[in-house]
């Protein structure tokens, strides 16, 4: 099974590279010389598409912020290819009287067809006890929500407000809708709190600040679960890195150090590291510190 993300061929993820650096204008600056202006070019951006150019063996640093092309040129067929496809994807919006966007995207079907292989995994690997309180961060339709329910927990899931929609309450189940990021479940405290395929929308300082809060949430004896891909995990680790750039304005695709590093900042310590046997998933478990931590 492959993540997400990677349901790509690996071999459009190159052409779609190279297409990038051809229409930015990145290409034609490789050829004048290599150096890379921030006057041209957002220096963050591009330092992830040369990243991922560099990991495909496309482009070599000579120097910093400067680049040889080392691939084959790009080919014209394959540039009119991708610049056919932009057309065609136009078509929606051309097709749609009104300016409102498209409501429905890939990305959820996507989601919602491996979420039950990593609930399964989730399940085995963390044997949550009947009568443990949950807090599932950002849990999307509830299937981890609910595969909690069935081992005995009792779970409340956090999502934005409108995001679930016609979820059912249960016993033992309840739904919070709300900004997590501006307010706190009042329910607490919890055994467990989960936040799956949640981290890589959002940049390091809200992570740290809502890691603080939610830790704060936990029972004394309670743990915080990460679960998602990382930057040195991850197949193809540079393109992923990129994926995210795409996919979510705020997003970092984090490696395993830096997820420690933003967890100690909030006052929380790693426990638990153990990557999914079917796919590139990694579980963090943290617990709180009980002392004081530098923020």
């Amino acid at each position: 099974m492959f993540s997400d993300w990677a349901l790509w061929d690996l071999e459009d993820y190159r052409e779609l590279l190279v297409e990038v650096a051809v229409r930015s204008g990145l290409f034609d600056a490789l050829q004048e010389g290599g150096e890379i202006s921030p006057e041209h070019f957002d220096l963050a951006s591009t330092r992830r598409i040369l990243q991922a150019l560099s990991a495909e063996g496309i482009v070599r640093e000579i120097s910093d912020w400067r680049f040889q092309w080392t691939g084959p040129r790009p080919d014209a067929r394959m540039l009119y290819r991708w610049d056919a496809a932009r057309r065609w994807l136009g078509l929606a919006e051309r097709i749609r009287k009104s300016a409102l966007t498209v409501p429905e995207t890939i990305a959820t079907p996507l989601l919602e067809e491996t979420a039950p292989w990593l609930s399964e995994w989730m399940v085995r690997v963390l044997q949550p006890k009947p009568g443990t309180r949950w807090l599932d961060v950002g849990g999307g339709q509830g299937t981890w929500a609910r595969r909690l329910l069935q081992a005995g927990a009792q779970v409340v899931l956090a999502e934005r407000p409108g995001v679930v929609k016609g979820f059912e309450t249960q016993d033992g189940l309840g739904l919070w809708e709300g900004d997590i990021f501006e307010r706190l479940p009042d329910s607490g405290p919890f055994d467990g709190i989960s936040l799956v395929r949640f981290i890589e929308d959002w940049d390091r300082p809200r992570i740290e600040h809502l890691l603080e809060g939610l830790s704060a949430l936990l029972s004394e004896t309670g743990s915080l679960y990460v679960v998602g891909y990382f930057r040195d995990r991850a197949h193809w680790g540079a393109l992923f890195d990129v994926n995210v750039m795409a996919s979510s304005v705020h997003g970092t695709a984090y490696e395993v150090g830096t997820l420690k590093q933003a967890a100690e900042a909030s006052g929380l310590q790693a426990t638990v590291e153990i990557g999914a046997e079917f796919d590139t998933y990694t579980l963090m478990g943290f617990q709180k510190t009980h002392g004081p931590h530098q923020r």
